[in-house]
């Protein structure tokens, strides 16, 4: 399940990237990623309650359950659903605005 979250925590980061593109805010979107990869970190090595706003708390399924009894903390599969979720409304925001996006060959080469 690990590996299955790490995998969609990164393919949320390609189609925010990719938003952002197509959005022609190219720049603002390395920093916005940049700042939502350290924010959630930091939150979640500190179990902030705000953690789970951010993808990176729930790609540690160590976070999902507490230390000693093992008692879930947030179900794993709102993990998997808020992944779901978050990566199908960006990749469909991105499908309606690449019509409206003037891509040549030279700028997804770049």
């Amino acid at each position: 399940m690990s590996f299955v979250l790490s995998l969609l925590y990164e393919l949320l980061l390609a189609v925010h990237l990719l938003l952002f593109r197509v959005l022609n805010l190219r720049r603002y979107g390395i920093a916005a990623a940049t700042g939502i990869i350290g924010l959630g970190s930091a939150f979640g090595l500190f179990h902030a309650p705000w953690m789970w706003i951010f993808p990176a708390a729930h790609t540690v399924v160590e976070l999902h359950y507490t230390k000693y009894l093992r008692a879930s903390v947030m179900p794993i599969g709102y993990s998997f659903l808020y992944f779901a979720v978050l990566i199908t409304a960006m990749f469909a925001v991105c499908l309606c605005r690449v019509r409206n996006t003037g891509l040549t060959d030279a700028d997804i080469a770049a």
